[in-house]
């Protein structure tokens, strides 16, 4: 299984892409992934999901949701649990090599550690590599973030934010805002 946050959200298993086919539940998706490994609790969800107007039924809407990701995610490559239920909320596993950001990371790690070592080659072999993971090039468009919790003013966003264009779930990085990623 495959898993791409740099730019569109997309999912890929041994029988090809299985996005879940909603968007909210890609959405969910998209949250889970960027918190992989890591327990997402029910409340942030909904939070994310309906900011302060959540429908009467919300955490009964996350479970369907929850439910979709499961199985557009069994669909595409079958196998074992890939999003389990803790006790406070949801957690999706995801393996090394799986997530595109983590590999963007290592290459960015890699090619900092060769400048600094004064090796410029290396470094910029390994920007080039990262880069190319985003598609080639940066976006020139920087979708609006959306910021569901105030922080101290001035305090920059510290990670990715889903932003909805159409009904496929982006990423951008945050810029400065009074807000701050859950």
């Amino acid at each position: 299984m495959l898993f791409s946050i740099l730019g569109p959200v997309e999912v890929r298993g041994d029988r090809g892409p299985c996005e879940p086919a909603s968007p909210m539940s890609r959405q969910v998706l998209s949250l889970l992934l960027v918190h992989a490994n890591q327990v997402v609790p029910l409340e942030s969800l909904v939070e994310e999901l309906w900011d302060d107007t959540p429908p009467k039924l919300a955490r009964k809407t996350v479970q369907t949701y929850i439910y979709h990701v499961r199985k557009a995610l069994r669909e595409g490559a079958g196998g074992g649990p890939w999003v389990q239920t803790e006790s406070r909320g949801y957690r999706l596993r995801v393996g090394a090599g799986q997530l595109d950001l983590w590999r963007f990371q290592e290459l960015c790690a890699r090619g900092r550690a060769a400048l600094s070592e004064g090796r410029p080659g290396p470094a910029s072999d390994a920007f080039r590599e990262a880069l190319a993971l985003c598609g080639g090039r940066p976006s020139r468009a920087r979708p609006p973030v959306r910021c569901s919790r105030p922080s101290r003013p001035g305090s920059k966003i510290s990670g990715w934010r889903p932003w909805s264009s159409g009904s496929r779930p982006t990423w951008s990085w945050g810029s400065t805002a009074n807000c701050s990623v859950s």
